[in-house]
């Protein structure tokens, strides 16, 4: 499928813009807790900024994806700022007071076009350093801190409401005005991820056979811990602090958390048997890890090394 300017719907397209979607739909649900005004305007804007990304931008596919990660840490941190410090606003100003750092993002982006497009045609040739930082988020830190103020003073909802939005205007001001400091750090983010993924790719097989084992490990003990309860006179577990035998989904529980050494303590050990089965499993889990992450690292230092850039003429 094709569309204007020759842009391909393919399928990573389509599966880039779900995981979009997915992300921007799973948080703004948690972070509200309903369909609200505010829940569509988090995923809509995550829609919309992808899009522009998408079809502005050359090669922009990777990019919009970054940016509706980077908008998803956004809503988390916009809901812990209003309920913090803005817990009387209205709906309608949550929901206004969200996007205005997007649509001011997202115009300045269009607004430097030229800029950005050039520094991604050239992003494969960058190296990741993170300085571009400084020149939006600490101002956008400053307004954020500024804001813990306001709880002292004290105002009427009305004037929260208000300086509720004053304050979102502000940080929508100053990301329009550094939106190519802010797309430089989306790319350095990306290029993060690339790497992360590259090296992930490398290490499928060792993590793959270690989840393997790993789990083996967990079947087999939740079956010997079954067996042993099975078999015995008295229980050898207490269930919320109840003395009684587990059933199979019980003991599969409980062989998964003392593997991964969580120890909730709904279920635990009373009787000796129980406990030498419990020791064995956490010092086969410890050996278990020891060698797993040893392959991991020996997998990791024979990763081959990405191909330097080429920075001649051509």
């Amino acid at each position: 499928m094709e569309v204007a300017r020759g842009y391909s719907l393919d399928s990573h397209f389509w599966r880039s813009l779900g995981f979009s979607f997915a992300l921007a739909a799973l948080v703004s649900t948690a972070a509200t807790g309903s369909l609200s005004g505010l829940n569509v305007a988090m995923m809509g804007s995550t829609l919309v900024g992808f899009a522009v990304f998408y079809f502005a931008f050359p090669r922009g596919l990777h990019i919009a994806v970054a940016q509706a990660t980077m908008q998803a840490v956004y809503m988390c941190v916009f809901v812990f700022f209003r309920e913090s410090n803005f817990a009387r606003a209205a709906p309608w100003q949550a929901w206004i007071g969200f996007i205005l750092p997007v649509i001011g993002f997202l115009v300045g982006a269009l607004a430097q076009n030229t800029r950005i497009r050039r520094l991604i045609a050239t992003e494969h040739v960058r190296h990741v350093r993170f300085n571009h930082l400084a020149r939006w988020a600490v101002p956008v830190a400053i307004v954020g801190a500024a804001s813990f103020l306001l709880p002292d003073i004290d105002p009427d909802p009305r004037s929260e409401g208000i300086a509720f939005l004053v304050a979102m205007a502000a940080i929508g001001l100053i990301v329009g005005l550094a939106a190519r400091d802010v797309v430089v750090f989306i790319i350095d983010t990306s290029l993060v991820f690339e790497a992360f993924f590259g090296r992930i790719t490398h290490l499928a097989v060792p993590a793959f056979a270690f989840l393997t084992f790993w789990t083996l490990l967990a079947i087999a003990f939740a079956c010997l811990y079954r067996i042993a309860d099975l078999t015995t006179v008295e229980p050898q577990f207490n269930v919320g602090g109840t003395a009684r035998r587990l059933d199979f989904a019980e003991a599969l529980y409980f062989s998964v958390v003392t593997l991964a050494t969580v120890g909730y303590g709904d279920i635990s050990p009373v009787e000796p048997l129980a406990r030498l089965l419990a020791v064995a499993q956490m010092v086969a889990g410890l050996l278990l890890l020891l060698f797993g992450v040893n392959e991991l690292i020996r997998h990791a230092e024979t990763a081959p090394q990405p191909r330097k850039p080429d920075h001649g003429h051509h």
